[in-house]
């Protein structure tokens, strides 16, 4: 799996003068999957980021969206300062044929536990959007998948932007 920084959204808001969220604060990953014939791709930011699509761009310039997207918002409270002892998180996920999932976790930082230290809780989101491209030529991206290229479209408090990744490389068939 690849992890890339949104350094190009950065750049290009801070050229149109807007404000946008700081390039840590954004991640994508992109991973082959099903026997390399569909690409796993991920977006992790901020809530406000929204992700309206992911395209695979063919060399020939032609593109495959995704088929479908998914949306999990994880809250997260943690004491301010060095961290706290027990942190907690729900999460809820939308998928895009309506389906709605929950989950709750439970932290334990046993170095701060017993410390005593009675820190202000502080509620931190981080929301991941995930899409599943299906590739209509498998072989052909297997031979020149350095040629293809990845697209995420979304938008944020500062404006839309197309952040370009580069595409996974294929995996051996023992490594699947």
């Amino acid at each position: 799996m690849r992890v890339h920084r949104l350094l190009q959204g950065f750049v290009l808001g801070c050229l149109l003068g807007a404000a946008p969220a700081a390039a840590d604060e954004y991640g994508t990953t992109s991973e082959l999957i099903e026997n390399n014939a569909v690409i796993r791709v991920t977006l992790s930011g901020p809530p406000e980021a929204r992700v309206s699509d992911f395209l695979l761009i063919h060399p020939d310039g032609s593109q495959v969206a995704a088929s479908e997207l998914e949306r999990k918002t994880l809250v997260r409270e943690t004491g301010r300062g060095g961290g706290g002892g027990v942190s907690t998180g729900v999460g809820v996920g939308v998928g895009s044929g309506g389906r709605v999932g929950t989950g709750v976790g439970i932290g334990i930082n046993l170095g701060t536990l017993f410390s005593g230290d009675d820190d202000e809780r502080v509620a931190s989101e981080e929301t991941t959007t995930v899409g599943r491209i299906a590739i209509p030529q498998p072989i052909h991206y297997l031979q020149l998948w350095q040629d293809y290229r990845l697209e995420v479209h979304y938008a944020d408090d500062s404006g839309a932007h197309v952040l370009t990744i580069p595409t996974p490389r294929p995996r051996s068939a023992d490594k699947q």
